[in-house]
């Protein structure tokens, strides 16, 4: 697996879309590097996971009601 660390999502995205082309292209300028798959990721960032910071958010249910 080659993994791909990418200076944005969008540039990973698009990436994506072109996977089979690099990957022929891999393979064929370069054989013995032995690459079966191709990852591309996007720049690390904050996770959004947790608690909220402001203090007057409102906190909405599964089933869409405040409380």
């Amino acid at each position: 697996m080659l993994t791909v660390k990418c200076d944005s999502t969008a540039w990973a995205k698009n990436l994506q879309f072109m996977r089979a082309v690099i990957m022929t292209e891999i393979g064929s300028r370069y054989p013995d590097a032995g690459v079966e798959n191709l990852r591309f990721i996007g720049p690390d960032v904050p996770s959004w996971k947790g608690t909220a910071s402001c203090p007057d958010a409102v906190h909405v249910t599964p089933t869409g009601r405040s409380s």
